[in-house]
């Protein structure tokens, strides 16, 4: 019998750095592992630990507008 792939998943939530470039936005407090890092480095640091990207969108309301992500790993996988 062959079991199945189970996942888990991280959402990366981002806060502005006063900077109109996607690159310097940072990871939001909500994450304690990569806040403040800007996308660029909290990417590469993700993908180091076996994380994919699968998603983003556009979290909106009525104090910001900025993108999360969503990743996701094997269970397991380290």
């Amino acid at each position: 019998m062959s079991s199945m792939t189970k996942w888990e998943y991280r959402i990366v939530r981002t806060k502005s750095e006063n900077m109109m470039s996607i690159g310097q936005l940072a990871v939001d407090k909500t994450d304690e592992e990569l806040k403040g890092h800007t996308l660029d480095s909290a990417f590469s640091i993700l993908g180091e630990q076996g994380w994919e990207l699968t998603e983003s969108a556009m979290a909106i309301n009525n104090e910001n507008i900025y993108p999360w992500f969503v990743f996701k790993r094997e269970l397991n996988s380290i």
